[in-house]
This record gives structure tokens, sequence and C-alpha cells, in this order.
């Protein structure tokens, strides 16, 4: 518990050096309330599957491009497909903290902004279909930077992919 502890106060201390009294990602969620306590199970159990999906595609997609024989063939083929990725869902560009905070305000229209879906933005059906593709997909542009040498992380893909899954439940459910 100590080294809990410890991390949280440091985090917690850095956090107001470089962001003052603000916080890194404003949201105007509604409190905790019993009555959904159903969807909070439901949400739990998907995250789980999520994570499954997380992990196994990770470590599958990373043996299948290091078996690829030779650095510049890797490169190539793993540098197309991430550019194939990018260039289909915009989205996945970069670590995506402005699309997690985009869905955090409700502004799911803004994930579609110089998309090649932009002219589905408001058909609702679409929107969950979208956000579940950039979720799926995003896993697999971050395998497949890290397999190919490349600095994709895990940490930042990985808070990604529980965002835009907690979006797609409560998309669902609000539909």
């Amino acid at each position: 518990l100590l080294p809990f502890v410890i991390s949280s106060v440091t985090a917690t201390t850095v956090s107001y050096l470089f962001l003052g009294n603000t916080v890194a990602f404003e949201n105007d969620l509604t409190p905790f309330s019993i009555g959904n306590l159903p969807y909070y199970v439901l949400f739990g159990a998907i995250c789980g599957y999520a994570s499954l999906y997380f992990t196994r595609t990770t470590l599958w997609l990373e043996d299948k491009i290091k078996g690829i024989n030779g650095t510049t063939r890797r490169w190539l083929i793993s540098a197309g497909c991430l550019g194939l990725h990018i260039f289909i869902f915009r989205p996945l560009y970069g670590e995506g903290y402005e699309g997690m905070t985009a869905l955090m305000h409700g502004q799911v229209a803004d994930l579609f902004d110089n998309s090649l879906f932009f002219k589905f933005s408001g058909i609702e059906w679409v929107a969950i279909i979208y956000v579940t593709a950039i979720m799926f997909f995003k896993v697999i542009a971050m395998a497949t930077t890290n397999a190919s040498g490349g600095v994709g992380g895990t940490f930042a893909p990985s808070l990604f992919v529980g965002a835009f899954m907690g979006a797609i439940v409560a998309l669902v459910c609000n539909a």
C-alpha cells in the first residue's frame, strides 16, 4: 500500500506544479447513482473482454510483424498499414487525448472531423460503429507501431481503448 500512497502524492504534487489547480481532463459527468449499478456491471464485463482483446491482439500481431524478414520490409509493411488506418480513421493519429476529451464531453461528431465519414456524423448507429471501429483499430495501430520498432506506447492506447469502450457502452445504452 505504501508505494501507492507515495506515487499518488508524487503525482498530485507534480500535477499541481505543472497544471496548478486545473485538471487534465475536465468533465461534467453525473455523480454516482446506485440505480446505474447494472450499467457499471455491464461496463465492467465488457471492459474485461476488451482487455482480453487488447492483450491477445497485441501479442499476436507483434509476433506476426516481428516474424517478417528484413527490417526495411517490416517497416514498409507496418508504415503502410498504419498510414492506411490513420487515413481511414483520423482519431487514430497521435496519442488520442483529443478524441477521449471529445467523448467525455459528448461531442462524438468531433471524431468525424477530417475523415472519410464526415457526412455520416449525424447518424447515431453510424457513430456507434465508427467509435467501435476506432477502438478496435487503435490496438492494431499500437501493436503495429511497437512491433516495427516505433514508439506507440501501451499506456496511452490502453486509456484510449477504455475511454472509447465507455463511450460505446454509453452510446448503445442511450440509443
